[in-house]
């Protein structure tokens, strides 16, 4: 298992999980335990995992990253942004335990270049990828 290293003591148990905003996400939560993991890899900003390079883009969590495939042009952006029904979304607030560092981090994902992006949630957005996260990041402004 390998994670960021803001996001591997709550992996592997050691401290509690932020609680979330939402009272109802919060109520089912707490019946919703996860078992811990041990995290063999603590990742962090620009370290590499194969081909692929770690982009720390917290905001969703404290360690949330993104993973650039430059060779491919593809980028896996976690929940950092979503593409669904073929418009660009941030995480869901809810969600997500600091907005203002999220809308940062869709900031810093619109400096790389990429074709593909993919994400937790939503479709791939399968062309021209970093040029509409750079306009959705402009909204945001």
């Amino acid at each position: 298992m390998a994670a960021h290293k803001l996001d591997a003591d709550y992996i592997t148990g050691l401290r509690p999980a932020p609680k979330p905003k939402n009272l109802m996400i919060k109520a089912l939560s707490s019946l919703m335990k996860a078992d811990p993991v041990e995290v063999d890899i603590e990742l962090q900003d620009n370290d590499k995992v194969g081909r692929l390079i770690v982009v720390f883009t917290p905001g969703h969590s404290e360690g949330s990253i993104s993973l650039l495939d430059p060779e491919r042009k593809g980028m896996f952006v976690g929940d950092a942004v979503r593409y669904v029904d073929g418009k660009m979304q941030g995480p869901p607030e809810r969600f997500t335990l600091d907005p203002q560092k999220a809308k940062e981090s869709i900031g810093h994902i619109a400096t790389f270049d990429f074709d593909i992006m993919l994400s937790g949630h939503g479709q791939p957005l399968m062309s021209e990828a970093s040029r509409k996260v750079k306009e959705f990041y402009a909204t945001l402004k």
